[in-house]
């Protein structure tokens, strides 16, 4: 509860610039929190505006998460609209491949492939939830 009233004061980049930075360290779990705190609070997706990044790393995180939650907030049982900034549309690859997960746990299931699609590797259920 105290994590969606500081996404309430945020804006939307401050938001996606740490939904990136913990899924390059890998914390899954707090990105996770960020990711179902947007969804309780009814944000929109295609209201993010497109990144000040130069770096192609980051901007190829941000599309991928970006398209991701669009992807998860549509499919039960969540069931809304969501579409997804035109920006995220570019072909925004990270520079070398990017593994979020362990190569052997990557290896037990399929990649999934927003995340595949812009060279950063993870399992297909990643940043899904109930």
């Amino acid at each position: 509860m105290k994590q969606e009233l500081i996404i309430k004061r945020m804006d939307y980049n401050n938001i996606l610039d740490i939904m990136s930075k913990n899924a390059f360290l890998r914390k899954e779990v707090e990105l996770c929190d960020l990711v179902q705190d947007f969804y309780r609070i009814g944000l929109s997706c295609s209201v993010f505006p497109e990144p000040k990044d130069k770096d192609k790393n980051n901007l190829a995180m941000k599309a991928a998460i970006i398209e991701r939650m669009a992807q998860v907030f549509t499919i039960p049982p969540h069931k809304r609209k969501y579409e997804i900034p035109d920006w995220c549309k570019n072909d925004w690859r990270c520079t070398s491949k990017i593994y979020l997960i362990s190569k052997e746990l990557l290896s037990l299931d399929e990649p999934n492939e927003i995340f595949q699609k812009r060279n950063i590797f993870t399992l297909k259920n990643f940043l899904y939830f109930v």
